[in-house]
């Protein structure tokens, strides 16, 4: 844990330019201090493993920003004026208290990283497809009960992490995911896969652990590029 003199000195350094990444993880913060949204030119804000329960709009501010932490607090909301981080690369908020995401997060048009585990998400906004460059999307522990179709439109995407939620099907645009590698769904309802998940051409590795019911095993000796498949019962 950072003190008092110690935060000041981080962000003093950060205002002379000499630091582009603010690190104020694990400083026991419940907001962040205002002087921070002045810091136009950063790079990257580290605030993970504090008690933020909100983050301020002027987070729109910091529009130099390319990879923002803020994993390990108590946020339940994040503002509009997240979609105006333009340049932003890497966005990492797992285990906090998102129930839902603003669409303004399919302005993030740069952004290749989005981390949302352990979360509460019960759906995600049909923007999330605007994510054109995104390559690796983790959502594992929400209470998803359904994928919209756009996520299709992810056509970069490598990795999708969506074990430990609700679904009960996937969308038939997840076909349409032609740079996927790793699918995890372990610890969902699912009762069957869409056919178009053959169309998966990179796909190496599909995760079904104790879904409900059995996949049609059919279907996975038809992804010619599948190496690892973990298909396994729910045990009664």
């Amino acid at each position: 844990m950072k003190n008092k003199d110690a935060i000041t000195q981080i962000i003093s350094n950060a205002e002379a330019g000499n630091s582009p990444q603010i690190h104020l993880s694990s400083c026991d913060l419940k907001s962040v201090p205002n002087e921070v949204w002045d810091l136009g030119e950063i790079k990257g804000l580290h605030l993970s493993s504090n008690h933020l329960e909100e983050l301020s709009p002027d987070i729109g501010k910091l529009t130099c920003l390319e990879r923002l932490n803020l994993c390990f607090n108590r946020i339940k909301k994040l503002p509009a004026t997240i979609g105006r981080l333009s340049n932003l690369r890497s966005l990492l908020i797992m285990d906090n208290q998102l129930s839902e995401l603003p669409p303004e997060i399919g302005q993030l048009r740069d952004l290749r990283t989005l981390c949302l585990q352990s979360n509460t998400l019960t759906s995600l906004p049909p923007e999330i497809g605007d994510l054109e460059k995104l390559r690796y999307l983790y959502l594992a522990g929400n209470q998803l009960y359904k994928l919209p179709d756009e996520i299709g439109q992810l056509k970069h995407l490598r990795i999708l992490h969506l074990a430990n939620n609700q679904l009960v099907q996937l969308p038939t645009t997840i076909g349409q995911l032609t740079q996927l590698t790793e699918l995890h769904l372990g610890s969902n309802q699912v009762l069957s896969l869409p056919k178009e998940i053959m169309d998966l051409p990179c796909l190496t590795e599909l995760r079904l652990d104790l879904n409900l019911a059995e996949i049609e095993r059919s279907i996975l000796q038809k992804i010619p590029t599948l190496k690892r498949a973990l298909v396994r019962e729910e045990l009664s």
